[in-house]
């Protein structure tokens, strides 16, 4: 059946994707790209016992902002 429906958003809000997933996807790449041996089992035991949660910045305007990205993008 799968999870609740509402376990993506939570990942989405919480920062998993930014600190976990974004992270360990990079890692695997590199280790794809250069050969060196990457232990993705030990690097999430490390993870789940010292999270390094980033610092994000809110938009001041995120309306303003979004107005902004639509322009560049849309060209």
């Amino acid at each position: 059946m799968g999870p609740p429906v509402n376990d993506y958003s939570c990942r989405l809000w919480s920062g998993l994707i930014r600190d976990f997933y974004h992270e360990r996807m990079r890692l695997l790449l590199e280790e794809k790209k250069t050969g060196k041996p990457f232990d993705k089992n030990a690097w999430e035991e490390q993870w789940v016992i010292n999270p390094q949660i980033s610092k994000i910045k809110p938009f001041t305007d995120p309306v303003e902002t979004a107005v902004k990205l639509i322009n560049k993008y849309s060209k």
